[in-house]
């Protein structure tokens, strides 16, 4: 089982030790597509032996167009080569206690498009040299982020990739026995510090259309949201 990870990247110092910690242990590649960051994301990601990096440009903008464009297109690198590939941000994980058993089943049920169940982890602190958060929210939703690339021929993302429109052989389910764990809330100091580098960037594309609006709130808002998801967290089954 050949599992490929395409993974979009901004400025994630903190939190991209962690996604490729995690993505090694079940990936054969990690492709980082690298934002124009500015901080040492590109020299982490070269220094894994499993990543290729990447550079693509949104001049120097927070731009969803433009990510989606990546997501759309990157991953058909891996087509004839991985049986699954995994498109995400760098901040979320998909997650199985055996994915590559899991995986295996659903290329039996000739399942094509998985859409795991979305956890919001919430934590109090950055992350360090041992493993993951190990509270979150769970939603009933999920994001289509892993699929055949030999059955697929387009993803067809929408913006923020909560969405598709694939076509080719098309065996699409949501299913809560995996999870795209989402690595936003480190910390409410980091939540507050990185919405304001999101609000100072973002483009007048993602303005005029009202993506990522949440970023513009209120410090306030933000606080409350991050109490209110804490209080709700409960441990990630195994």
């Amino acid at each position: 089982m050949r599992i490929h990870a395409h993974i979009l990247a901004w400025n994630e110092e903190v939190q991209l030790p962690v996604t490729l910690r995690h993505y090694a242990k079940f990936c054969e590649k990690i492709y980082i597509y690298d934002n124009e960051s500015t901080d040492k994301t590109r020299e982490i990601a070269l220094n894994h032996p499993k990543t290729e990096v990447l550079e693509y440009s949104s001049d120097n903008r927070f731009n969803d167009w433009s990510n989606i464009c990546v997501k759309n297109n990157a991953w058909k690198t891996s087509i004839d080569i991985a049986d699954w590939v995994i498109v995400v941000d760098c901040d979320e994980l998909v997650w199985h206690p055996d994915i590559h058993a899991y995986l295996e089943k659903k290329k039996a049920e000739n399942v094509t498009v998985i859409s795991p169940q979305w956890w919001n982890m919430v934590g109090t602190d950055l992350p360090g040299e041992e493993n993951e958060i190990p509270i979150g929210q769970p939603h009933p939703f999920g994001k289509p982020v892993l699929f055949d690339p030999n059955s697929v021929l387009e993803i067809n993302y929408g913006v923020g990739a909560h969405s598709c429109n694939p076509k080719g052989y098309i065996q699409q389910i949501i299913d809560n026995e995996i999870k795209t764990l989402h690595y936003k809330h480190h910390s409410i100091e980091y939540v507050l510090a990185r919405y304001a580098t999101y609000r100072a960037r973002m483009s007048d594309l993602n303005r005029q259309a009202h993506w990522g609006h949440h970023y513009d709130e209120e410090d306030a808002t933000h606080r409350e949201n991050y109490i209110d998801l804490l209080s709700k967290c409960q441990e990630l089954p195994q």
